[in-house]
This record gives C-alpha cells, sequence and structure tokens, in this order.
C-alpha cells in the first residue's frame, strides 16, 4: 500500500487535514508485455498461467539460474512490481540472449 501524503486546508477559522495515497498499487492479474516472461514467473510464483501483482510483491528471490540460456524472453520490465525483491541469485540471467 502507499504511503499517505497529507494536505492541510483552510476554510474560515477551521482546519482539515485530507489525506490521500501517494501512489495506488495494482491488484489483479499481471499483464506481461512478453509472454515467455508471463509464463516463467506464473511457473514460479503464480498458479503456473497467471501471476498476480500481490504475489509478485510477495516475492523477495529470484532463484539461482532461474532463467539461464532462455533465448525467449525479451523483456522483464515488470520487475517494478516485484516491491519486495531483495536478491538476483547467481546466474540468474545469464546467457538470455534476446
Amino acid at each position: 500500500m502507499g504511503t499517505l501524503v497529507g494536505i492541510a486546508v483552510c476554510v474560515g477559522n477551521k482546519r482539515a487535514v485530507a489525506t490521500a495515497p501517494s501512489e495506488v498499487e495494482p491488484t489483479g492479474i499481471m499483464t506481461f508485455a512478453d509472454p515467455a516472461m508471463q509464463a516463467l514467473c506464473a511457473k514460479t510464483w503464480g498458479d503456473g498461467t497467471n501471476i498476480t501483482y500481490e504475489q509478485a510483491r510477495e516475492v523477495t528471490t529470484i532463484p539461482k539460474n532461474w532463467a539461464k540460456d532462455n533465448k525467449t524472453i525479451t523483456s522483464f520490465n515488470e520487475i517494478k512490481y516485484f516491491k519486495n525483491l531483495l536478491y538476483i541469485r547467481e546466474q540468474a540471467f545469464a546467457n538470455c540472449s534476446n
């Protein structure tokens, strides 16, 4: 969940504080630009077909040799939704040619 940002508003002699999330976290099934990356993420962390934004936020580690030697993956811009990612293990993307 995003951080709340407060805005103070004065109306006459009364003061009100309005809060709104600084960013809205997406929910539901993730849409990937690259079907090969979607398949790999769904297999590793999802239900085998899809992965949700909530599941992606729970991921802390991309395993060793995870996509090693993969010749079909072209992008992984969706990594930005893996908010709790701490580790990308050795050779995770070694020899990915695209």
